[in-house]
This record gives C-alpha cells, sequence and structure tokens, in this order.
C-alpha cells in the first residue's frame, strides 16, 4: 500500500524506521493523548515488529509511514486497524511529529488514506478514537467529516487505562461530498 499526496508519501513502516519513529513518538508531553510512547529505541523497533506487514487482515495493525517529500524526513505514522468482527471496518490512529503539527498533514495524510479505504479496500466504515481533551485531534476529525457518536471506549495498554470518544465516517458520507 503506497500513498501519494501533494507534500506526503505514506508507505509500509519499516524497521529502519525505528529511530525516526523513537524521535517524535517518545516526546511524553507531545505525545501525551497516545497509547503507545516508546522509551526506547528497542521498544519502537518492537512496535513496527508487532503490526502486520499485508493490509487488510483481519485483527491486525498495519502502519504507515508519513514521509515529507520536500525533506525526505519521516514525520510521522498513520495506523490501520482492521476489524476482526467486521470486515467492512476499520479504525485508524496517527502521530506526527510535534514541529511538524499544525500544518496540515495529518489532515493531508488523512483525506488520502480515507479516500484509499473506502474506494480501493472497499470499507464501509472508519472510527477513530480520540481522547476527549485532545481538541487538534477532535478538528482534524471532524475537518475530515467525521462525526462523534457520543460514544467511548475505555482501553487498556502498557498497565494504563484510556478513555476516548469513538468519531466516525461513512463511505457514502464520504462520497456524498
Amino acid at each position: 500500500m503506497l500513498v501519494s499526496t501533494p507534500r506526503l508519501n505514506l508507505r509500509p513502516i519499516r524497521l529502519s524506521d525505528k529511530e525516526s519513529l523513537f524521535a517524535y513518538r517518545s516526546d511524553a508531553e507531545a505525545n501525551k493523548y497516545q497509547g503507545a510512547v516508546p522509551k526506547s529505541i528497542n521498544d519502537a523497533g518492537q512496535f513496527i515488529k508487532n503490526t502486520a506487514r499485508t493490509p487488510n487482515i483481519a485483527g491486525t495493525w498495519f502502519q504507515l509511514a508519513i514521509i515529507e517529500k520536500e525533506s525526505q524526513e519521516m514525520i510521522g505514522d498513520l495506523g490501520i486497524n482492521f476489524h476482526k468482527e467486521n470486515y467492512f471496518r476499520v479504525s485508524l490512529g496517527y502521530t506526527v511529529a510535534k514541529q511538524k503539527q499544525g500544518k496540515g498533514f495529518a489532515t493531508e495524510a488523512l483525506r488520502h488514506v480515507i479516500d484509499h479505504v473506502f474506494r480501493e479496500m472497499g470499507k464501509n466504515e472508519i472510527l477513530v478514537h480520540i481522547d476527549p481533551e485532545n481538541r487538534a485531534s477532535i478538528r482534524v476529525a471532524e475537518k475530515l467529516g467525521f462525526t462523534d457518536t457520543q460514544n467511548e471506549i475505555v482501553t487498556e495498554m502498557h498497565g494504563q487505562s484510556f478513555t476516548d470518544r469513538i468519531y466516525c465516517l461513512t463511505k457514502s458520507d464520504w462520497l456524498s461530498v
């Protein structure tokens, strides 16, 4: 799965990306709403190893590296969770380096991945789980047409509990815009 946008290339994440991933994901303050904040480069490598090598396998996360075309630097990552219980539903998660936030990179990457998921992969529904305090991520989701389902999900990760709101975008809503 390769996606190209005006300013970005998105490609499957590689183990050789672990230093880049660690550089922006290890900043606990910038990633305070993330469940996966690596404490070492080895943690970043393990995170990459635990992602699927092939997209569209039920019950897996497939991770894309977000590469800025101008600098050729990895500035973030975007994960697609292929739901086990519903083949036609995926969840997305995204992280952009602190110094690149607020420049529209997340919106640009998501817009193209959403289009690919609906048009090429035949999915009908995309969910994002967002911490209610993460106003920037909520703005990105709403700008792309996601709506707040008013439902919450509690996730346990690394001994911590996270309560997120679930936002939803359907294929029919996306294609009608």
